[in-house]
């Protein structure tokens, strides 16, 4: 019995891993969002959410297991949006929610 529930948990992960998106961010037509936090909102746990260089005036909220990528040159930039900006507040729902954040200079 033991043997039969831990291979239903390693199936429903690598299913998970294989039913994740990837989310492109950026000015382009062909990125699906312009703005990282719609990005963020769109996603779900295990999506990958691809940031392309540029500056992002905006403050981010992540709440669910993603993988948040920059690629070289993207930058998120609070100056201006007012005292007590973060640039990204980062909640955990449940403790097996990770999020990764990885080149993106804030």
């Amino acid at each position: 019995m033991h043997i039969i529930c831990k291979n239903s948990i390693n199936l429903l992960i690598f299913i998970s891993f294989l039913c994740s998106d990837t989310i492109n961010v950026g000015p382009d037509p062909e990125d699906d969002y312009t703005t990282i936090q719609a990005g963020i909102d769109a996603s779900s746990d295990g999506d990958i959410v691809n940031v392309s260089p540029g500056t992002y005036n905006e403050e981010l909220s992540i709440t669910t297991a993603i993988t948040l990528n920059g690629e070289a040159g993207a930058i998120i930039d609070v100056t201006g949006l007012g005292e007590g900006s973060h640039g990204i507040t980062i909640g955990f729902g449940s403790p097996n929610n990770i999020q990764y954040v990885d080149g993106i200079e804030i």
